[in-house]
C-alpha cells in the first residue's frame, strides 16, 4: 500500500479546519468539467476583517496521449502560473513536473522543479526551487500496517543553511487516522485525531503547543480546536 506524501498526512484534518471552519475568512470554490476533459476551478476568499478579495482562475486538462498534464491560473494579484506534470512515462511511480509563475509587468517571477517517486510503502518527493535560493526541499514518508513516519527538510544551496524540518508520526485505520507532528525544529508540537463517523458525519480535534512562545505573551502557547 502506498502511503500518503508528507504534506497530505494530515490532509483529513487540515481540511476539516481549513476548509469547513474558515474563521474569520468567505471562501468560495466553484468546480466545472467539460466533455472534452477541461477542468475548471474558481476560488475566491475574501478577509472579513479588511474587506480584501483574492480570486483565482484555474484552468488544467490532461493528455491521454502523451501522458502530459497541462495546469494554468490566474488570480486577482495578476499572477499567472503554468505547470506542466509527467507522471509514470519514464518509469512507474515516477512523477515530474515544471512550473514557472510571474506577474504581468515581471517584477516577480518563480521557477521550480518537483520530483516524486512512489512505490509500496514508500513515498518521496523533492523541490527544486531554481530561482530563489536555490533551495531545496525534501520529504519522505514511509508505511506499515497502518503505521506512518514521516520526515521534511529544506536546504537553501547557497549558504549552506537549513530552512526548517518537520517530522510526523501517524496511525490510520480503516475510517480515522491519529498523528502527532514536530514542526521548526521541535519549536511545535501538534495531536490530531480525525474519524469518519458515517457518510455524511467527519470529526476531529487538534492542540498545538507552540514552544517558541514565552508565558504571558500576546498569543497563546497552547491552542485545541474541535470540530464535526
Amino acid at each position: 500500500m502506498i502511503p500518503p506524501k508528507y504534506s497530505d498526512v494530515l490532509k483529513p484534518i487540515n481540511d476539516l479546519f481549513g476548509k469547513d471552519y474558515p474563521v474569520g475568512v468567505a471562501k468560495l470554490e466553484v468546480k466545472t468539467k467539460t466533455v472534452t476533459g477541461v477542468n475548471f476551478t474558481v476560488n475566491g476568499a475574501q478577509d472579513l476583517k479588511s474587506g480584501a478579495i483574492v480570486g483565482e482562475l484555474k484552468t488544467k486538462y490532461a493528455d491521454s496521449a502523451s501522458g502530459l498534464v497541462f495546469t494554468e491560473s490566474w488570480n486577482t494579484k495578476q499572477l499567472v502560473t503554468a505547470q506542466v506534470e509527467a507522471e509514470n512515462n519514464l518509469a512507474k511511480g515516477l512523477k515530474l513536473d515544471v512550473i514557472g509563475s510571474s506577474t504581468l509587468d515581471a517584477s516577480k517571477y518563480a521557477l521550480a522543479s518537483n520530483i516524486q517517486y512512489k512505490q509500496d510503502n514508500i513515498f518521496t518527493t523533492a523541490k527544486f526551487d531554481l530561482l530563489n535560493g536555490p533551495a531545496l526541499t525534501a520529504d519522505v514518508t514511509v508505511s506499515r500496517q497502518g503505521a506512518i513516519a514521516g520526515a521534511e527538510i529544506g536546504y537553501n544551496l547557497v549558504n549552506g543553511t537549513v530552512s526548517k524540518t518537520n517530522t510526523t508520526f501517524a496511525y490510520a485505520g480503516p475510517d480515522y487516522i491519529a498523528a502527532v507532528q514536530v514542526n521548526d525544529a521541535f519549536g511545535v508540537l501538534s495531536a490530531s485525531f480525525y474519524q469518519r463517523v458515517s457518510a455524511q458525519v467527519e470529526a476531529g480535534a487538534r492542540a498545538i503547543y507552540d514552544l517558541k512562545k514565552p508565558e504571558g505573551s500576546a498569543k497563546e502557547q497552547v491552542s485545541a480546536e474541535v470540530g464535526a
